[in-house]
């Protein structure tokens, strides 16, 4: 792999640990809020409940995310040249 390669995969491999570490951020952040409410006994409403939908949103989008890395690094260590990796559909969660 040369420099041009590697300088790539970097920050390709970057971008994806930034995006990754924001969806764990909302997720724990939802979740946790979610479990706290419970905890105290408060009733399940509207709200809780689209908190708890929007952390299984989180969660899902970030195993897409981890397949689509996956499959990239795959590619990369396979082939002579490397593709920028498959972007995720970048649904709102937060």
């Amino acid at each position: 792999m040369n420099n041009d390669k590697l300088e790539q995969l970097i920050k390709d491999s970057r971008k994806f640990l930034h995006d990754i570490s924001n969806k764990l951020l909302i997720n724990s952040g939802l979740g946790s809020h979610v479990l706290t409410a419970l905890k105290n006994g408060k009733p399940i409403d509207a709200k809780l409940l689209d908190k708890l939908e929007r952390a299984v949103d989180a969660a899902n989008s970030m195993a897409e995310m981890v397949r689509d890395h996956r499959a990239y690094l795959v590619q990369v260590s396979t082939a002579s040249t490397p593709s920028t990796p498959t972007a995720v559909s970048d649904t709102k969660v937060a």
